[in-house]
């Protein structure tokens, strides 16, 4: 009797925790696609270079055309228009979120999800290497005697920090949901979520530093 009681009230409760978490995914990547938006229209401070750091923001990572150090291809091209991003990052990114928002509607494991999922998680081990990359850039700062000098600020910090984040990301978005990492792949979409938020922490550092409104924290 009191498990036929207790039964349609822990369904029910569960039901609301499922209903609270798809909420909270889909408003997440919504702010994020939001303030990505914005971000290509403000691109001017998508890097910071002050006090001899090199810092790149993960949602312009890797860059293809641009004014940063680290653009591959130099200069933006005149015939590029200006709402392109530089960088092919936030597609992925977009595209990932949605994903995450599609299962957060509708918990499932269809076919086609799954193999989305998969490309996007291939493409991920390209878009992690690229941030790697710009980890290792931002714990050097070019000194005032012209030399590169080891070094950890606040850049360095949440620049790691979206690494390990888009790590986790791409374990969870690789995992079965009884594998080894079953937990992570079964909360794939909240984890994504948490994932584009952390990215657009860190591209909001970088900005604000870039524009003068904060200041980069040395720590060693």
């Amino acid at each position: 009797m009191d498990q036929q009681d207790i039964s349609p009230t822990a369904d029910a409760f569960a039901g609301e925790k499922r209903r609270a978490v798809s909420f909270a995914v889909i408003f997440a990547v919504a702010a994020f696609i939001a303030y990505s938006i914005w971000a290509v229209r403000e691109a001017d401070h998508y890097y910071f270079l002050g006090g001899g750091a090199n810092y790149l923001s993960p949602l312009f990572s890797p860059e293809l055309f641009g004014d940063s150090p680290q653009g591959l291809f130099g200069a933006r091209p005149a015939w590029m228009p200006a709402w392109l991003p530089a960088s092919p990052a936030l597609l992925f990114l977009w595209l990932i979120g949605l994903a995450a928002v599609r299962r957060a509607v509708k918990e499932c494991d269809c076919f086609i999800l799954l193999i989305v999922e998969r490309l996007l998680a291939f493409v991920g081990v390209a878009y992690l290497a690229a941030l790697f990359y710009d980890a290792f850039c931002s714990v050097w700062f070019l000194s005032n005697m012209g030399r590169d000098v080891f070094g950890i600020r606040g850049g360095t910090v949440i620049i790691f920090a979206s690494c390990l984040s888009v790590l986790v990301c791409l374990t969870a978005l690789f995992s079965a949901p009884t594998g080894r990492f079953g937990r992570l792949a079964r909360n794939r979409s909240r984890i994504t979520a948490i994932t584009l938020l952390i990215l657009a922490a860190a591209d909001l550092y970088i900005r604000l530093c870039s524009m003068g409104k904060m200041l980069d924290v040395s720590i060693f």
